[in-house]
């Protein structure tokens, strides 16, 4: 049995261990993102070894299954692989998570919406409104080489076929920070006390556009598109 969760799911997952009813071997526990309930808002480093210990009674793990805090960077953590040991993937920096759900949103987009290629395609509109805004920033912004999902590798020794992520998003730092600095501006602009947020400032960010066509989280600040971004993006890794 493999268990898997996400940032609040990992309460769940605690008390799932802490029932006892699992009567099946856990091979991995992994949790993503998470720092409140295992990690260091709430519990300490090691807290998850006895719940797994005492958790199915065929083969319920190892005294030296331990837990390394995330640090509430986007991350996530195999835990007892195999049982008996913990490995901490590194973390995937957050701006670099948002620009490549942003990215992969619009992407998808274009190809299954006609109104989404024409916002970016099309002719821009002579004066932009809120309703009616000038995209015609956010194509040069969008991630070039982006590899299919399933694609990418947090291993140390990327396999044959696959992309190093922390490469990828290497590679593409001066694209992803000005992405970033567009959305932070854009967010701030829409949080500011201002009756009328200026579309000048919101039409250049890849985050408002995919709230303005609805293919996000709407509401959310931007560290949060991060938080939920970057799972689908290592997912497959997950059953591996």
């Amino acid at each position: 049995m493999r268990l898997i969760s996400h940032s609040r799911g990992a309460e769940g997952l605690k008390r799932t261990l802490i029932a006892k009813h699992l009567t099946a071997t856990v091979d991995k526990v992994i949790v993503l993102d998470e720092s409140t309930t295992f990690g260091p808002g709430g519990g300490k480093p090691g807290d998850l070894g006895p719940l797994i210990k005492a958790a199915a009674p065929t083969k319920p793990g190892d005294p030296g299954i331990t837990m390394a805090p995330t640090g509430g960077s986007v991350s996530y953590q195999v835990v007892a692989k195999p049982l008996g040991a913990t490995t901490k993937v590194g973390p995937i920096a957050p701006s670099c998570a948002r620009a490549l759900g942003y990215s992969r949103l619009i992407l998808d987009a274009i190809n299954e919406r006609a109104d989404v290629a024409n916002d970016l395609f099309g002719p821009a509109p002579a004066v932009p409104s809120l309703t009616a805004p000038n995209w015609s920033a956010i194509k040069a912004q969008l991630l070039p080489g982006l590899p299919a999902r399933g694609q990418f590798s947090t291993k140390s020794a990327t396999p044959i076929g696959m992309t190093d992520i922390y490469g990828f998003c290497s590679a593409n730092s001066v694209l992803i920070s000005q992405m970033d600095a567009n959305v932070t501006a854009a967010w701030n602009e829409q949080q500011s006390t201002v009756t009328t947020p200026r579309v000048g400032i919101l039409q250049t960010s890849p985050k408002f556009f995919c709230e303005k066509h609805g293919l996000g989280i709407i509401g959310f600040p931007p560290y949060i598109d991060a938080h939920h971004n970057f799972v689908s993006e290592i997912a497959h890794e997950l059953f591996r």
